[in-house]
């Protein structure tokens, strides 16, 4: 066994010399183009820190955002959406809202979507969801008073690219009270 251990320690024979190539061997550099082929999306996400959300002075919930990892060229279909909630009621020409039960609140699921171009692997861009229209059963508007919006609300707000499938939760609740009741 000792000796298989220090047979490295044998004189070798003489190296054999390597076989002649032919001399129509012509090196060359091969292409490596159809070789390595780049992944058709990269890593699709949107960028948190170029992502936020407030409202307007209508009252709708505009989301400014930007999202990587994406093919250029390709047309990316966004999508924003959240829940909201939507209070209307009279205000009379005193600038009051009277003690009257006709005030209504609206909750719906809302959403808006977009398409943007991506360049240089990225988009950026803006969506906006528009406030709730007033109900229809607040209608005829009473004499000496108009039907005003008093408060809105936005709740699960969150971005989906249906076209490379990045989602993007946006927390917290984005409100505006514009008539106390």
């Amino acid at each position: 066994m000792l000796l298989s251990l220090l047979s490295w320690l044998r004189p070798q024979t003489p190296r054999q010399r390597p076989a002649r190539r032919p001399t129509s061997f012509k090196p060359m550099l091969e292409s490596l183009d159809e070789r390595i082929v780049p992944s058709p999306v990269g890593n699709p996400h949107f960028i948190n820190s170029a992502t936020s959300a407030g409202l307007n002075s209508a009252g709708d919930l505009v989301v400014t955002f930007k999202e990587a990892g994406l093919p250029n060229g390709q047309v990316e279909n966004i999508t924003l959406s959240a829940t909201e909630s939507a209070t209307y009621g009279f205000i009379n020409g005193g600038g009051n809202h009277p003690k009257a039960s006709n005030k209504e609140t609206e909750v719906s699921s809302v959403s808006s979507t977009g398409q943007f171009t991506v360049q240089n692997g990225s988009v950026s861009g803006t969506l906006t969801l528009n406030v709730l229209p007033p109900p229809s059963n607040l209608f005829p508007v009473p004499q000496g008073q108009t039907l005003e919006l008093f408060s809105v609300s936005y709740t699960g707000v969150s971005l989906k690219d249906t076209t490379s499938g990045a989602t993007a939760n946006i927390p917290g609740t984005f409100s505006e009270t514009f008539f106390k009741l």
